[in-house]
């Protein structure tokens, strides 16, 4: 399985308003890998993968290693999930943002990322 259709457009949108991106991942496996395979890794900046930090999410740990590599203060991070039970992002100060799980219909939400990042 591939990217979503969205996920592209929305990184580049992201890089060129010059904002930095980072995955917090709960995958048991090597997510850069998946990004490199269809050219996403140069729009990434950090991956923090859960196995590899020793924690799961919604370990709040694991979102203050992300704004630390990302070099940005928590409080003026926007953390995108899809998850509000597994979210640890708010409890360390990030305001979230969670986007509908459903992929299969409707709209997923990056068209109001960018609305939340433009401003």
């Amino acid at each position: 399985m591939g990217p979503y259709p969205d996920t592209e457009p929305v990184l580049r949108a992201l890089r060129e308003r010059g904002l930095r991106v980072a995955i917090v991942s709960d995958c048991a496996w090597d997510l850069r890998t998946h990004l490199a395979r269809h050219g996403l890794d140069a729009l990434i900046d950090t991956c923090v993968i859960s196995y590899e930090q020793g924690r799961e999410k919604p370990d709040p740990q694991l979102f203050p290693k992300a704004c630390a590599d990302l070099g940005t203060d928590p409080r003026a991070t926007l953390m995108v999930g899809d998850n509000p039970v597994r979210n640890g992002a708010a409890a360390c100060g990030l305001r979230t943002f969670i986007r509908p799980a459903e992929t299969r219909t409707g709209e997923r939400g990056p068209a109001d990322v960018l609305r939340m990042v433009s401003g």
